[in-house]
C-alpha cells in the first residue's frame, strides 16, 4: 500500500472514529474548547446529535468491539473524550481542514492512541507541553482540555497548531457569526460557511437568479441534517447578517408568494414526480423577461400579455420514472398565450436576419454565438381548440380552459386529464404545500430503481429496507429556508428503516 493511500486510509479512520464517537450526546452553549478554532474559519461543522440518541436505538456493538469496552461508560473511559460535548469540524482560508474535540482524560487518549498506533499509522511523542499526533499529512495536539487535528504536513503546522491552542477567546471562532448560528439551532449535524467563501461560479449563477451582486453580501449559509420519526431532513438556511442581506433575501424582493394547493388533488393520478410553484406573471415578466432583455431574443415577439396572464399555481406532472410524458397546469386569469402561439411558429420558421446568443460566464452580457437556422415548425389547431405544435422536437399540445387553466403536454391522452380531478397522493400533505412558496415530491423507490438500473446495479443488492424509501420532497417554506426530506413507509422510523 503505498504511503499517499495509507494517509487517505489512517485519516479517514480517524474521521469516522471521532463522527461515530460524538453520536452519544452534544454540547449546548459555548464551549470554551473551541477557542482553538481560529475567527477566520470560513466554514465550520459540529455533530451534536443529542436528540439523534434520544429518539433512535443505535447500536454501538462494532465501536465497543473496536475499542474493547463492555458498555457506554466504558467507550467513555477508554476514548477519554468528553463525549457530552460536540465536536468541531472546520476549513481555514488557506485550504486546512482540522477537527475539535473535548477532553476529559488525556491519559485514557493517550493509551488507546498507543494501542491503535499501527493501524493508524501515527507517530506519538510530547513537546512544548503537548501530546502530539502524527498520521502522514494529519497532525494534532491535545492536553487535558482539548484536541485539535489539523491536515496539511508542512514544516510550519506545528507552529500553526501550537499557535491555535493557545490563541485567545477573542482570536477565535466563538466570536465570529457562524459560530453563534450553529448554537442556535438543535439539529444533529450541522454546517456553516461564509456567503464569500461560495466558488466565485456559484456566486456568478446566484446572483443572475436573484438578479443581485453578492460578492458583498453579509450572510452566512447553513446546512443541517435531522431525523424526525420516518424522514430524513436536509435543511438549507441563509443566514442574514446585515439589513441590506436581509432585505435582499425577503418574500418581497424575491417576488415568493405562496401556493393555493390548486392542483394538488388535480391531473395525473399517483404521478412519479410533482412539483409547483406560484407565479405573478406581471412580475415575472418585468423583473424576469424584461430586465434581462429575454424578451429582445425572441424578436420583437410581443409577450408581455401572454406571461402576465400567468397568475397563481404551476404545476408539472410527470406520470412515471421514465420521464416520457408531462403535463404541466397552471392558473391564468385570460387566454392570452394563445394568440401567440402562430406568431411565434411564424417567427421561429423566418429566422434569416436571426442570430443566436448566450450569456457571458460573468452572467450580465450577451454575446453573438452563430446565426440561427431556420425551423420547419407548424401549428394545427385540434377538435377540442388545442394548439398542436411539431417540428421543434417533441410534439406540444398547449390549450387554455375556461380561460383560467392552461395546459401543455406531449400527450393528448395526458392532456385529457388537465383539470380533472385525480388522487395524487399528495392529498396529506395539502396544508404543507399551501405554506410553502414551491413544493416538490418524488416516488423515491421509482427513483432509486431508476438510477440503479442506470448504474447497472440490481436493486435487490442493497437489500429489503431501500424497498420502504417513499417520497423525496422539496419545500421552500421562506426566502431564507428550503429543506429536502426523504420518508420511509411500513411504520418504522427512518433511522430503524434504514440503518
Amino acid at each position: 500500500m503505498s504511503k499517499k493511500l495509507i494517509a487517505i486510509v489512517g485519516g479517514a479512520a480517524v474521521v469516522a472514529l471521532v463522527i461515530v464517537l460524538c453520536l452519544f450526546c452534544c454540547g449546548g452553549k459555548k464551549e470554551q474548547y473551541c477557542s482553538v478554532i481560529p475567527k477566520d474559519a470560513v466554514a465550520l461543522l459540529r455533530i451534536s446529535p443529542q436528540s439523534f440518541v434520544e429518539k433512535h436505538n443505535v447500536d454501538l456493538s462494532g465501536l465497543k468491539e473496536y475499542l474493547d469496552a463492555e458498555s457506554d461508560a466504558d467507550i467513555v473511559t477508554t476514548t477519554g473524550l468528553d463525549l457530552s460535548q460536540s465536536i468541531y469540524a472546520f476549513y481555514l482560508p488557506n485550504g486546512s481542514m482540522g477537527i475539535c474535540a473535548k477532553v476529559c482524560d488525556a491519559d485514557a487518549l493517550t493509551q488507546l492512541l498507543q494501542k491503535k498506533a499501527t493501524s493508524l499509522n501515527a507517530k506519538l511523542s510530547e513537546k512544548q507541553g503537548f501530546h502530539w499526533v502524527q498520521m502522514n499529512d494529519i497532525v494534532a495536539a491535545y492536553d487535558d482540555e482539548r484536541l485539535l487535528a489539523v491536515s496539511g504536513g508542512g514544516m510550519y503546522v506545528r507552529k500553526n497548531i501550537l499557535a491555535m491552542m493557545e490563541q485567545t477567546e477573542e482570536e477565535s471562532i466563538t466570536t465570529n457569526p457562524m459560530y453563534e448560528s450553529l448554537q442556535q439551532t438543535d439539529k444533529c449535524v450541522a454546517f456553516i460557511s461564509s456567503f464569500k467563501a461560495v466558488p466565485e461560479q456559484m456566486q456568478g449563477q446566484l446572483s443572475a437568479f436573484l438578479n443581485a451582486d453578492l460578492t458583498d453580501v453579509d450572510a452566512n449559509v447553513m446546512l443541517s441534517l435531522d431525523f424526525d420519526n420516518e424522514k430524513a431532513i436536509l435543511a438549507l438556511d441563509v443566514v442574514p447578517n446585515s439589513d441590506k442581506a436581509k432585505a435582499l433575501f425577503s418574500e418581497e424582493n424575491l417576488g415568493l408568494k405562496k401556493l393555493n394547493g390548486t392542483f394538488v388533488s388535480t391531473g395525473l393520478a399517483q404521478p412519479f414526480a410533482w412539483f409547483a410553484m406560484n407565479v405573478d406573471g406581471k412580475k415575472l415578466y418585468a423583473n424576469v423577461v424584461q430586465k434581462n432583455g429575454l424578451d429582445e431574443m425572441l424578436g420583437g415577439l410581443d409577450i408581455s400579455q401572454a406571461v402576465g396572464s400567468l397568475n397563481g399555481d404551476v404545476t408539472v406532472q410527470v406520470p412515471t420514472a421514465n420521464m416520457d410524458g408531462y403535463l404541466v397546469q397552471a392558473e391564468v386569469s385570460d387566454n392570452s398565450i394563445m394568440d401567440i402561439v402562430q406568431p411565434a411558429v411564424q417567427k421561429m420558421n423566418s429566422v434569416s436576419a436571426q442570430t443566436a446568443v448566450d450569456y457571458d460566464d460573468d452572467y450580465s452580457t450577451l454575446e453573438e454565438v452563430a446565426p440561427s437556422t431556420p425551423t420547419h415548425a407548424q401549428a394545427t389547431r385540434m377538435a377540442d381548440g388545442a394548439w398542436y405544435i411539431s417540428g421543434i422536437g417533441a410534439p406540444t399540445i398547449l390549450s387554455v380552459k375556461d380561460n383560467k387553466l392552461l395546459y401543455l403536454t406531449n400527450s393528448v391522452e395526458l392532456g385529457n386529464m388537465a383539470g380533472k380531478t385525480a388522487t395524487t397522493g399528495l392529498e396529506a400533505m395539502k396544508q404543507d404545500i399551501s405554506n410553502a412558496y414551491i413544493y416538490g415530491s418524488v416516488d423515491a423507490s421509482a427513483l432509486l430503481s431508476l438510477v440503479l438500473k442506470q448504474i447497472g446495479i440490481p436493486a435487490i443488492l442493497l437489500g429489503d429496507r431501500f424497498a420502504h424509501f417513499d417520497r423525496l420532497t422539496f419545500q421552500v417554506t421562506s426566502a431564507t429556508h428550503a429543506e429536502l426530506s426523504l420518508s420511509v413507509s411500513g411504520g418504522k422510523s427512518f433511522v430503524e428503516t434504514i440503518f
